[in-house]
């Protein structure tokens, strides 16, 4: 694996290690359940938003509300899943996070018909009592089960211990970054489906109760993973038999680490930038911020696919820079993409008005943007040790 382009190329040895278990049943498992967890998590947030319209309206303010409050849930699920990935014993953590989805079941069963209450005097402070209330703890949870499952699987189904290279060296497996390419994938396919077959289709009732019973699932789901990695805990591991020792994995640099903090927080700043302007300086349309959050998931989907489906053209490194062809065409479109909003920010004599043209452009400018910040991201992704780290930062 070259540090450049982060590819696995399909001769290097530590594919041999990452493939054997990808069609296994334990593995299916895990997919199904980031799946189902991202997918609930984002099919909830237009659901509870539109509780709000009625108490507090459809305005801009309260869309970008609703907006900081998911972020934060989101930040607090991934410091709950470091807490517990880093922490805790395996034991401990699996009966905590179980505890925790049976306790969030019982609080989506009983907001089925909440009594909701909001001062418009204080909406800001509102939005987040009443979003709370209704969805904090399981937004929460749900934002904990990316990262916290896939440091199960990492420590547990792609490396049991350590693999062995051609020269006889040990070498750790990496952690299975795809499944969080799968994981924007359901969060991107919930963003789709809602407002074009689920929100005209089925009242406000019905969708929590459909939502409620997929939610049941993704319990079960969970709740079996937890009992397989409570029931390995006894089997002896690879390491103890002697087989192949495990490898000191090096600890990510400062700057590795200030770059995971600062490219997705380009990436962010980007997605809030670009919403804010199109719903309150291009048109007020309702549910307008899902179009630049489906292109902000998909960049993550297209990132950290690991670009296997790109030509062997665009992996090739250009002799003279040192990176790839892919790489620095990504660069030269971002730079595009800054220019031409910079220029329709400040051209006050531009004849471009129509909606057509605006809301694509900056959907498609965003995309790009955040497609470098966070394909810059997976080329910089840690050892499975590291995981939770790597995306709470």
């Amino acid at each position: 694996m070259t540090r450049d382009d982060g590819d696995l190329r399909s001769d290097h040895p530590i594919l041999l290690c990452y493939l054997s278990p990808l069609m296994s049943p334990v593995t299916v498992l895990y997919a199904i359940a980031i799946f189902l967890g991202s997918f609930l998590l984002f099919l909830i947030e237009p659901m509870a938003a539109k509780r709000l319209v009625p108490l507090l309206g459809g305005s801009a303010a309260v869309w970008t509300t609703c907006l900081v409050f998911f972020q934060v849930a989101l930040l607090l699920g991934y410091v709950c899943a470091h807490w517990l990935a880093t922490r805790l014993r395996q034991g401990t953590q699996t009966l905590i996070y179980t505890s925790l989805l049976v306790v969030c079941l019982g609080q989506a069963a009983y907001n089925l018909r909440p009594e909701l209450h909001a001062s418009t005097f204080h909406p800001v402070v509102s939005v987040f009592l009443v979003l709370g209330t209704l969805i904090g703890l399981p937004f929460v949870a749900l934002s904990a089960t990316n990262p916290l499952l896939q440091a199960w699987y990492a420590r547990g189904v792609a490396q049991p211990a350590a693999v062995m290279t051609e020269s006889g060296a040990a070498m750790s497996t990496t952690p299975p970054y795809r499944l969080f390419a799968l994981s924007n994938f359901g969060s991107l396919l919930a963003l789709v489906v809602y407002p074009w077959l689920v929100e005209p289709r089925l009242s406000l009732h019905a969708q929590s109760v459909v939502w409620l019973v997929a939610f049941a699932v993704f319990v079960a789901a969970c709740s079996g993973i937890a009992w397989m990695k409570r029931s390995s805990e006894a089997a002896p591991s690879i390491a103890a038999t002697g087989e192949v020792s495990p490898v000191a994995e090096p600890s990510p640099s400062p700057g590795d680490r200030a770059l995971w903090l600062l490219l997705p927080a380009g990436g962010s700043l980007m997605l809030c930038a670009v919403t804010n302007h199109l719903t309150m300086n291009i048109a007020a349309i309702p549910l307008l911020w899902i179009v630049p959050l489906i292109m902000y998931l998909l960049s993550f989907v297209i990132a950290f696919s690991r670009g296997d489906w790109m030509p062997g053209l665009f992996r090739r490194k250009i002799p003279v820079v040192g990176v790839s062809v892919a790489r620095m065409g990504l660069l030269g479109l971002t730079g595009v993409a800054l220019g031409s909003m910079g220029y329709l920010l400040n051209d006050n004599h531009t004849q471009v008005s129509s909606l057509k043209i605006y809301i694509p452009f900056y959907c498609l400018a965003l995309l790009v943007i955040c497609l470098f910040c966070h394909a810059e991201l997976h080329r910089l992704r840690p050892t499975p040790r590291h995981a939770t780290s790597f995306y709470l930062l």
